[in-house]
């Protein structure tokens, strides 16, 4: 059997990581440094960083149906996945997103590997057993195999829920044969290295949503994949984090309104100079998506338009509002200016400030 270890043990190596978090979320992911290829699957299969490793639908897969962020990969087996042309480096960190749509009755569930050779001692699988279980495991059970025909290295209950996101980082390092697994952001379990021949970086090139060999296997997945990401090297356990956590904190914005009282109410277009600031959350805030609103109590004066906001976040504009209310309006008249800005990871944060009519200089 594999040796086991707890996380303190495995400081100084490099790590084969699968991080899950069960929790449905929205927003954008962060992008980590050494980006290979990252598959959105918004609308196709290409790669989000190149052409070079654009992936190819095969059978029934589809893009862009409705995901975690936007688009997502849909497969439902009978030969359905993602063929990619990307052969992974001997140190490297896979992670995505899956929901499946069921609780998996079957029997073994592909979700992401490399073709099979050479009797199975040449591949990268990481696969989900349903409920049926199958091939030397359990019912309900993810096993991650690193080229071994006969065994998984890492075997750990499935966290896969019904309907439900859950986030899955794999982190490889070949040369130093040291594994480990990760479940909610704790270490189920590591090996270091695994008993039988060395295992050696696999040779045939990725595919997302199902593991197929040469000697007639196919584990299909059956569900959702979403924003498939492949880094250069081996993410620390809070860069994995930090990819399985989608931003969803929108730009911060501040308003102020001068004049903030309109008065006297002679009819006259007044000029008042709205300033303020844009700050992005996570993601940056995405260049000329601030714009500005004017929402009248009484429905007349209601202009609108674009915020130009300047290198360092100020923003300063002007409108034009008059200065008028109903005589019999004891509340007065009030306006009220809405800016609005986008970040890259969709989220839409807005302030607003008031501009008063008063029905007299005491109210």
């Amino acid at each position: 059997m594999p040796r086991l270890v707890p996380l303190r043990s495995l400081v100084g190596f490099s790590l084969l990581t699968l991080m899950l978090s069960t929790v449905p979320l929205t927003g954008a992911l962060a992008q980590p440094a050494g980006l290979i290829a990252w598959w959105t699957g918004d609308h196709d299969a290409r790669s989000a960083t190149g052409p070079q490793y654009d992936g190819t639908l095969l059978g029934r897969a589809q893009a862009g149906v409705p995901g975690l962020l936007h688009g997502a990969f849909q497969v439902g087996g009978a030969g359905d996945r993602v063929q990619t042309p990307l052969l992974l480096p001997a140190q490297g960190t896979i992670a995505l997103w899956v929901k499946p749509p069921d609780d998996l009755p079957g029997d073994v569930y592909g979700m992401l590997g490399t073709a099979g050779r050479s009797n199975g001692q040449d591949r990268l699988w990481l696969t989900a057993r349903g409920g049926a279980g199958g091939f030397g495991l359990g019912p309900h059970l993810l096993g991650v195999n690193i080229g071994s025909c006969c065994v998984n290295e890492i075997i750990v209950p499935s966290p896969l829920l019904k309907n439900t996101w859950t986030h899955l980082a794999l982190t490889f390092d070949s040369p130093h044969q040291t594994f480990a697994l990760y479940l909610n952001g704790s270490l189920a379990a590591s090996v270091v290295h695994p008993p039988g021949p060395s295992r050696q970086l696999p040779t045939p090139p990725l595919d997302l949503g199902g593991v197929v060999s040469d000697f007639g296997q196919a584990f299909l997945w059956q569900g959702l994949l979403d924003n498939v990401m492949v880094c250069d090297h081996v993410l620390t356990p809070a860069q994995i984090a930090a990819v399985g956590t989608p931003d969803v904190t929108p730009p911060a914005i501040t308003i102020t309104a001068t004049p903030a009282t309109l008065w006297p109410p002679n009819g006259r277009m007044v000029t008042v100079t709205v300033a303020g600031t844009v700050t992005g959350g996570g993601s940056g805030v995405i260049p000329g998506t601030a714009t500005y609103r004017v929402i009248d109590a009484y429905g007349q004066v209601q202009p609108m338009g674009s915020v130009p906001v300047h290198a360092d976040g100020t923003y300063t504009f002007q409108v034009l509002l008059q200065a008028s209310r109903h005589s019999y309006d004891t509340h007065g008249r009030q306006y009220t200016i809405v800016v609005s800005a986008q970040d890259e990871a969709g989220n839409t944060g807005s302030a607003t400030a008031t501009v008063h009519v008063p029905h007299d200089q005491g109210h």
